[in-house]
Parts: C-alpha cells; sequence; structure tokens
C-alpha cells in the first residue's frame, strides 16, 4: 500500500509538472523578448488569451510590426493600428517599429501613416521602417514631424521619405520650411515621370534642371518613364543625359520606359543604342522598355549586373550570324525577356539561334517574344518560365541541369501534331530535372490530342514531384494516362497535382 501511495503522489507531481505554465513564470523581459521575435504585433496581440499574466504582456514590447498583409479588409487594419498606439504602455520605448500599407492609394487612410510616424518621433523609436507603395504631398506633414524629433538622424530620414515621391513631388517640399530647401537634391532615388507635367517643354526643362542643381551624391535608382508622348515629341539627347547622369553617379538600379501605349516597336527603330558608348557601371539592376538592344551588352561595361528586365525591346543584330547579346554580362542572375523580338516584330526567313548563355543564370523568364531559334546553356536556373501566345518556339539547345521550376504556358501548337509532340519533347528534356512542372489548362488540352505521338517518346522527367495545373477553375480533368505519363520515370513515391 506505501509502494501505492508513493506511485500515486509521483504521478501526481508529474501531472502538476506537466500542467504549469511555465512560459509565464519567465521574467517578463523574456517574455516581452519572445513576444518581439513574432511575425507582427497582430501575433503579440493574440498571445493575450493564454493566461491573464499574458493579457497585457504586448503593451510593453519594445518592437511594434504592422501589416497591412496581416489583415483581410483594410479597415480592421486601420482599427488594430489604432488600438495598438492608443493602448500600448506610452512609458516605453519603441525601439523599432515597422509600418507595411500595400494598399491603393484610393482606399488607403493616410492619417495612419502620419500617426505612425508621430507615434515614433515621441517613443524613441531608433529604426523606424516605412514601406508603402505611394506617399503624395498631401502627406509631406510627415517631413515637418521627422524635422522636429529627430534632430541629428533627420536627414536621413526624410530622404528616405522623399525617395518614395515622384522628383517632382520632392521638389515641391522645398516650400515647406527653409531646413527643406535643399533636401530634395540629396535624395538617392530619383523618379521623373513626363505625365506630371501637361506640356512636354517643361518636363524636359525640369528635368535638366534636377540634374544639374542635385548635389554630387550616388544615387541609387533612377526612373526615367514617358509613356505620354511620341516620338516626333520626345527629346532624344534628354534620355541620353539622364542614362549618362545615372551611370556616372554610381546608379545601382536604373528604369528607362519610353512605351507611348500603342505600339510596342513603332518608335524603337527610331532611337540609336543608348548604351554602345557604356565602358564601366556599377548597375546591378537594368530595367528597359521600348528600346532597342544593340551591341551594348557585348561591351564590357555591364561586368556587375544581376537583373536584367527587357519588355518590348529589339534586339538588334547587324551581323548575319547567330546572336548572344548577354554573353558579356558574367554576373548575371535573373534575366526577363518580354515582347522582345529578334530585329523586327514578324521576322521571315531568318535562321539565327539567339543564345542566351549564363554562367550565374538563376531565373529566366521568356513571355512572347518570338526568336528563329534559340540556345539556352544555364548549368545554376533553377526557375525557368517559357510563355507564347502563337505556336511552340523551336530549341536548337536547351542546357538546364539544375532547374527545380519549369513553368510553360501557351506555347503548343502552330505545326502538325507529331512535328508538335517531337518539339514538346525537346523542350521537356531541357527540363527534365525539374522537380515541379506548370502546365496551363490550354496545354493540358493540347498534350492530350498529341498524346498518341508523345507516348511514342519516353517521360524525360525523372525528378517530377508535382503538375501544377494554371486554370480558373479546380472542376477541370486532367487525363489520367497524361499524368502517369508525366510522372512514369520520376522518382518520387508521391506526386502532387495542384492547381494554380
Amino acid at each position: 500500500m506505501a509502494e501505492l501511495g508513493q506511485a500515486s503522489r509521483k504521478r501526481s507531481r508529474e501531472e502538476e509538472e506537466a500542467a504549469a505554465d511555465w512560459i509565464s513564470h519567465l521574467p517578463d523581459s523574456i517574455i516581452h523578448h519572445i513576444l518581439s521575435l513574432l511575425d507582427d504585433t497582430k501575433s503579440a496581440v493574440r498571445t493575450c488569451v493564454l493566461s491573464p499574466i499574458w493579457q497585457t504582456a504586448w503593451l510593453h514590447v519594445p518592437i511594434l510590426d504592422l501589416r497591412r498583409s496581416s489583415f483581410q479588409n483594410y479597415s480592421s487594419f486601420c482599427r488594430c493600428v489604432d488600438q495598438v498606439l492608443s493602448r500600448r504602455n506610452p512609458y516605453i520605448d519603441a525601439r523599432k517599429i515597422s509600418y507595411t500599407d500595400k494598399e491603393r492609394y484610393e482606399s488607403r487612410d493616410r492619417r495612419l501613416l502620419i500617426r505612425v510616424i508621430q507615434y515614433a518621433a515621441s517613443h524613441g523609436t531608433q529604426h523606424l521602417v516605412i514601406d508603402v507603395d505611394t506617399v503624395l504631398v498631401s502627406e509631406l506633414q510627415v517631413v515637418k514631424i521627422v524635422k522636429a524629433n529627430w534632430g541629428p538622424c533627420a536627414e536621413a530620414i526624410i530622404g528616405h521619405i522623399l525617395s518614395f515621391l515622384d522628383t517632382k513631388s520632392a521638389v515641391q517640399t522645398s516650400v515647406l520650411s527653409r531646413a527643406l530647401q535643399s533636401a530634395w537634391k540629396q535624395v538617392p532615388v530619383i523618379n521623373l515621370h513626363s505625365n506630371s507635367f501637361k506640356e512636354y517643354r517643361n518636363f524636359r526643362s525640369f528635368v535638366s534642371k534636377v540634374l544639374s542643381l542635385r548635389c554630387n551624391v550616388n544615387v541609387q535608382k533612377l526612373r526615367y518613364i514617358d509613356h505620354d508622348h511620341s516620338y516626333e515629341d520626345r527629346d532624344v539627347s534628354l534620355f541620353v543625359e539622364v542614362i549618362k547622369y545615372a551611370l556616372s553617379h554610381n546608379t545601382q538600379h536604373l528604369v528607362i520606359d519610353l512605351e507611348n501605349g500603342t505600339d510596342y516597336y513603332q518608335d524603337c527603330y527610331k532611337y540609336s543604342d543608348l548604351f554602345g558608348s557604356v565602358l564601366d557601371s556599377n548597375l546591378t539592376t537594368l530595367e528597359l522598355r521600348s528600346v532597342i538592344v544593340d551591341s551594348g551588352f557585348r561591351s564590357s561595361g555591364f561586368r556587375v549586373l544581376t537583373t536584367l528586365w527587357l519588355r518590348g525591346c529589339l534586339l538588334v543584330s547587324d551581323s548575319e550570324e547567330d546572336i548572344d547579346l548577354f554573353s558579356n554580362l558574367p554576373c548575371l542572375e535573373n534575366l526577363v525577356l518580354r515582347h522582345c523580338p529578334l530585329d523586327h516584330p514578324y521576322p521571315i526567313a531568318d535562321e539565327r539561334i539567339v543564345k542566351i548563355t549564363g554562367p550565374e543564370l538563376l531565373s529566366l523568364k521568356v513571355d512572347d517574344s518570338w526568336f528563329p531559334k534559340i540556345e539556352i546553356t544555364a548549368p545554376k536556373l533553377q526557375f525557368f518560365i517559357f510563355w507564347h501566345d502563337s505556336h511552340l518556339q523551336k530549341f536548337s539547345k536547351l542546357s538546364l541541369p539544375s532547374v527545380v521550376h519549369a513553368d510553360i504556358n501557351d506555347c503548343i501548337g502552330g505545326s502538325g501534331e507529331e512535328q508538335m509532340a517531337l518539339e514538346l519533347i525537346s523542350l521537356f528534356q531541357g527540363v527534365s530535372n525539374a522537380k515541379s512542372l506548370v502546365l496551363d489548362a490550354d496545354g493540358i488540352e493540347e498534350l492530350n490530342k498529341i498524346f498518341e505521338f508523345l507516348e511514342k517518346h519516353p517521360s524525360p522527367f525523372t525528378r517530377l514531384e508535382s503538375l501544377i495545373v494554371d486554370s480558373d477553375t479546380t472542376a477541370m480533368s486532367i487525363p489520367l494516362k497524361l499524368v502517369n505519363y508525366l510522372f512514369k520515370r520520376s522518382s518520387c513515391t508521391d506526386p502532387k497535382i495542384e492547381f494554380a
């Protein structure tokens, strides 16, 4: 009996220990540190339901992370921010505040951003992160708040806030106070938008004056966007001046967008190569739209470029031989080609091969860019996206041994069924190591039509784990024979089919 009593007491002690709330007995400083490591402030607030001790713990956390994406609707986000700032312990400094609001400007509560910055200024904040898509002049009272409360740190913070504006709006802040008269001259981001001006001559004059009056400081990002004017109205020397300024001020991210909303290629022919004379640059990201891409990328001026985004650009070569525009970009990791044909949007009887050689390339997207033939060699490429809306592209070579994800949409059709099957097998062989494959609904239908020709060839996929169907509905039926074919040689024991 004594032994049974001892065993019973032992079990009782073990049950009490198991049921004990050890976390609530931790020192407050540790609890607050734990809460500061949660994903966001909303998650920290939710811990108040754990026990009476935790009901007020979140009020003392020194880090606030306020995210719009944590809420299903914008009104809930606004209420949460207001309540958090109102109820938080006013005697506890907020070491770091992050405010992320990607809501469309029309729907945004603009006073919320101002309140967050006021709160940060009055609560000893050392690290402030403001991440919004658009800040307009009506919100520039923020600048006054910063100037009044952060002292020596104000210039850097004001520069960060002004970097969200287009440059015209940033310049307009100079009327707010004497202290802000020259703040725009040191902003590390330049946003030049022609649609900010009613007349093009005013835009041209403004750009030249801004570039001449700015302080001699490096530029992190420069955007030059002219959507509203035809070639006849444009001053070609203006964006040449912008490019020279960007390259001479160590710009890392350059955007040149000249698309006028009518025809991608209408004005392209009239522009000479903008980058042919580049000898050296610190550009790491380059985005071009409606610009001729000629011999510039065959120069040595872009040795550190890691991201290249081309849209509506003409890939021009005066040689009748194969063309490899990107071979002199040794650090290139991300390449996007959208609506970028070779020489002409509809080339005829052209047998040249467009080569994409990327020793460091990790991600490649080719979207509706027609080439006679294409050869891709990228030993490290992991993400391959190939979209086309008319016919299957001919590949002379596709070597992607490290590919993990392949997305092939809207590119099936345009030739006889047997020839289509051969071309498709060639494409699939190039991405045979992919673990996930994306096909659109039309592609599934076309594959089913040519299946009798397709099954004559062994399935190329050896590591395929998931088939992702890009469809508006999950109700579509995928032929079992097609699924079995795609996974037939895969080593995966539990293949998945998903809808996106």
